[in-house]
């Protein structure tokens, strides 16, 4: 059996209890496809730990480059910031509505937030230059990117995201935090990678205000790491591969 993994559950818990549901899941099946590096790095030593023989690969999740296209930064002064996922723990919460109580003069914050919006608190004095977008679909989430300059990303678990890979697909470079081990995908050419800082991440944003060539050269190299290495013209290949392999492998002998 084939199991395509999304969560990595570690990174959200210590549970034991919920850990050992986790690991008993995964030991159900012969291959495992992780759609990020840090749930593979698991999954394989979880499984050199146990002695078993399984067959783990790392295949990221595959954007749409067509639909997820790249469009010119908006001509008018200023930067836009945007935001895209849950205000859930598994995102520095605190730290956007820092950003928000202090957003700096010349700067628009645009946050799509699906689910609840209670942990999000848009009043203060910037609150004119703060926009929410509730609930947009998959299909409006291209001109969400097409309408900010830079993505911050906070979030605070390893991985890349989907998040991060749409809008690199989109020509937007993301703002996220350094780990311990570098992020797939994330370079100093295409990203910015920042320490869990508020000063920081003002600083930055302060800086990018005046370097909009930067930005959008960033954005491009962004572009060209979506297409070279997770776009659905790059990663099909290697799950149909995938799936051929275990069929190939199964003992009732059913092939393509």
């Amino acid at each position: 059996m084939i199991l395509t993994l999304h969560n990595y559950l570690p990174g959200f818990t210590g549970d034991r209890y919920l850990l050992g549901l986790y690991d008993h899941f995964i030991r159900q099946f012969d291959m495992i496809l992780c759609v990020d590096e840090a749930i593979f790095d698991y999954c394989s030593l979880f499984d050199g730990d146990k002695g078993r023989m399984k067959d783990i690969r790392f295949i990221p999740n595959s954007i749409d480059t067509k639909r997820f296209s790249v469009a010119s930064r908006h001509d008018g002064p200023g930067l836009r910031v945007g935001f895209a996922g849950r205000a859930s723990d598994t995102v520095d919460v605190e730290m956007i509505n820092r950003l928000i109580a202090h957003l700096p003069g010349g700067t628009e914050l645009r946050l799509a937030v699906a689910g609840d919006l209670g942990h999000i608190d848009a009043s203060g004095p910037a609150a004119p230059r703060v926009r929410l977008f509730k609930g947009l679909s998959q299909e409006e989430m291209p001109g969400f990117y097409h309408g900010v300059d830079v993505v911050f990303n906070p979030v605070l678990h390893a991985g890349t995201t989907r998040v991060s890979m749409e809008a690199m697909s989109c020509g937007r470079p993301v703002i996220m935090y350094g780990i311990s081990k570098p992020r797939c995908f994330l370079d100093d050419r295409n990203s910015f990678i920042i320490k869990r800082d508020f000063q920081q991440l003002l600083d930055l944003l302060g800086w990018m205000t005046g370097e909009p060539e930067m930005i959008e050269n960033k954005g491009l190299e962004a572009r060209r790491t979506a297409e070279a290495r997770f776009s659905n013209a790059a990663l099909l290949p290697e799950i149909l591969k995938a799936y051929d392999d275990i069929l190939e492998k199964s003992p009732l002998g059913v092939g393509p």
